[in-house]
C-alpha cells in the first residue's frame, strides 16, 4: 500500500485522530434546522478541463437520474448521481468502532488526491447507546479552536496561519450536528480542502456523512451536498 493511498484511507478520521485527547468541547449552540431547499433548475455543478482532458464530475441535480443505495444492515438509504461510484477501503477491519464505511466518488480520482470540481463522500456508521451530543463529546472532545491549532501543528511544525486561512466550526441542531473544516491555504497533503461533516443518530446507530472537496470548488458543490442530504433516510 502506497503512502498516498494510506493517507486517503485515514483521511476521514484524521481530524478525530488529531484532536483526540483531553480538553473541552465547544459550547452547545442549538439552531433551527437548515433550509435545504435549492433551485432545482440547476442541472449540473460544473464542467472544466485540464489540458484538454475532462477532469470534473458533471453532477445532475435531477433526482430521477440518481441511483439508490439502501443498507439493510444499518437501515439507511441515500441517493447519489449515477456517474459516481462506491469504493470500500476496508476500514471496518482496521477500526473496531467503525461498523460500516463506504466512499462515493467520481471516476477521475485514481492516483490524484482531489481533482478539480470533484467531490468525495464518506459514510461511516458507528454504534452507541449514548445521545448524539454525548457521543460527539467523546468522539470530538476538543473545542473548535483546539482542533484548529492541532490541525495547523499536525506535522510538528508551528505555522502562522490566520483564522481566515483555516476555519473550524461546530454547530448543533435539533436532530444533527454539523462540523466544518475549511482551509484556504495548504495544511496537509493535496490542495487546500473543505470538509463538511454531518452527524445523525437513529437508535444505536450514529451516521457520519462527510463531504470533501477543494476549497476553491466548495461553493459550487454546495447545491449537490444539500440535494444529497435531502435524500438521506434512516
Amino acid at each position: 500500500m502506497t503512502k498516498k493511498y494510506l493517507f486517503l484511507l485515514i483521511l476521514p478520521l484524521a481530524l478525530v485522530t488529531v484532536v483526540s485527547g483531553c480538553g473541552k468541547r465547544p459550547d452547545i449552540i442549538v439552531n433551527q434546522p437548515e433550509n435545504n431547499n435549492i433551485n432545482n433548475s440547476q442541472n449540473e455543478v460544473s464542467t472544466t478541463t485540464n489540458n484538454g482532458i475532462a477532469t470534473t464530475t458533471e453532477i445532475n441535480l435531477d433526482l430521477e437520474n440518481w441511483k439508490d443505495y439502501k443498507d439493510t444492515d444499518y437501515n439507511f438509504q441515500i441517493k447519489y448521481p449515477q456517474n459516481l461510484f462506491f469504493n470500500n477501503l476496508g476500514l471496518e477491519e482496521i477500526r473496531k468502532d467503525v461498523k460500516k464505511y463506504i466512499i462515493i466518488q467520481g471516476p477521475q480520482y485514481g492516483e490524484s488526491y482531489l481533482s478539480e470540481n470533484n467531490i468525495r463522500i464518506y459514510i461511516t456508521v458507528y454504534e452507541s447507546n449514548k445521545s448524539l451530543n454525548d457521543w460527539y463529546e467523546d468522539f470530538q472532545p476538543k473545542s473548535d479552536e483546539e482542533q484548529r491549532e492541532e490541525s495547523i501543528n499536525f506535522g510538528g511544525e508551528h505555522r502562522n496561519i490566520s483564522e481566515d486561512d483555516l476555519i473550524v466550526k461546530t454547530e448543533y441542531f435539533d436532530s444533527y450536528i454539523k462540523h466544518l473544516w475549511k482551509a484556504q491555504v495548504l495544511i496537509w497533503e493535496g490542495p487546500p480542502s473543505t470538509i463538511i461533516t454531518y452527524y445523525y443518530k437513529n437508535k444505536n446507530n450514529i451516521f457520519q456523512i462527510e463531504f470533501l472537496t477543494r476549497t476553491e470548488d466548495a461553493k459550487i458543490m454546495m447545491p449537490f451536498v444539500t440535494k444529497m442530504l435531502n435524500t438521506f433516510k434512516y
